[in-house]
């Protein structure tokens, strides 16, 4: 059961500067006020806010060397003391404490250090403490970052328990249509069922300046804390108090139905630590015997999809390329592949039982 209380925010670059290249003060104090907004309304708001590596080339003059080698990293590590700055000193104004947090995918596929971080979230929301949160891009790998804080956004969601997500963007919500290339065709889509209904209405091409994600991965996201039991909203940051308008449940955006699951503290992990680039295609047979509670083996695999390493958490794909659950895997994408000719080389299945998670 989620928690009622916990509300998770999302809040993009293009957010925070106004579709600008700056940060947008009178924007970021307006969000600081609608949170506060919703702790008086007794919930706990849990922040996930990009827009460090905007802050920091408001200030940062970066060598030529060290622009195309590092520099995303160093105006990250200028950029998030002045973010945080920021909201310290306006979330200060209403008496409200606020904690950093910085995660890397890390902090999520290793148990010990996933449990690590939930204490400390926990504690926070405990003691009336507002979490920010943001991808700790200064030593994080891009091969195995989040890539965008959407699927952070989502990650921490579902491991604090949230009942409800907000990913706020600089569209009105998902519409049918490209709003910038067919204006006159594009609507709002109000509700959404199944992600996969939707996602040839966008695409992943849309990748702002100033940030890394775009539509697709918000999407991305919100199917991971739908399928999670999260209510889930993608919609307009602009706007002025649209986070107190969705939380009372106006018409705002686009909305995912939740599905009605009931997770251990396991399948929460799996959840959150699932490699979204990497998986398994399983055939018919396999995919109705994951259903029926079954272990995933080897004869039932038909591709590898990306690269892994044993006991990395990756997605399961039936044929139609739909995901189907995710799950600990025994074995490294190499060895499957060398196994795909031969299944009975595999002396355990591929994923256990016990390790797999099935929506």
């Amino acid at each position: 059961m989620a928690n009622k209380n916990i509300v998770a925010i999302k809040v993009g670059t293009h957010i925070l500067t106004a579709n600008g290249s700056k940060l947008n003060r009178s924007l970021l104090s307006g969000l600081t006020e609608q949170l506060v907004y919703l702790r008086m309304k007794g919930y706990k708001p849990v922040l996930v806010s990009s827009g460090a590596v905007a802050a920091g080339k408001e200030v940062a003059n970066l060598s030529k060397e060290t622009e195309t080698t590092t520099g995303r990293q160093v105006y990250a590590a200028v950029g998030q003391a002045r973010l945080m700055h920021e909201y310290e000193k306006l979330f200060r104004q209403h008496r409200v404490n606020v904690g950093q947090v910085l995660l890397t995918r890390d902090d999520f596929s290793e148990r010990s250090r996933y449990d690590n971080a939930l204490r400390t979230l926990k504690g926070l929301l405990t003691n009336d403490i507002v979490p920010i949160i943001n991808e700790n891009d200064v030593i994080a790998v891009h091969e195995l970052s989040f890539g965008d804080n959407d699927v952070l956004a989502a990650a921490t969601a579902i491991a604090i328990d949230a009942s409800k997500l907000l990913l706020l963007t600089n569209q009105e919500g998902v519409m049918t249509e490209n709003p910038e290339t067919e204006s006159n065709n594009a609507k709002l889509i109000r509700e959404v069922n199944d992600a996969q209904d939707i996602f040839s209405a966008i695409s992943d091409d849309t990748i702002s300046t100033h940030g890394i994600g775009g539509m697709y991965s918000k999407v991305n996201a919100a199917q991971i804390a739908a399928s999670a039991g999260i209510t889930t909203w993608i919609a307009s940051g602009l706007i002025p108090n649209n986070i107190s308008k969705i939380i009372a449940d106006e018409k705002i955006g686009t909305k995912f139905i939740a599905k009605e699951c009931k997770l251990s503290a396991k399948d929460r992990w799996i959840l959150c630590a699932k490699n979204t680039s990497a998986g398994v295609m399983v055939d018919k047979g396999a995919a109705q015997a994951l259903q029926n509670r079954k272990s995933l083996l080897m004869v039932g695999v038909k591709s590898i999809q990306g690269s892994f390493g044993n006991k990395e958490i990756i997605e399961v794909l039936d044929q139609n390329k739909q995901v189907i659950g995710f799950g600990v895997v025994n074995y490294s994408s190499k060895e499957l592949i060398h196994a795909l000719d031969n299944p009975k080389i595999l002396k355990r299945e591929v994923i256990h039982v016990d390790n797999l998670r099935v929506l």
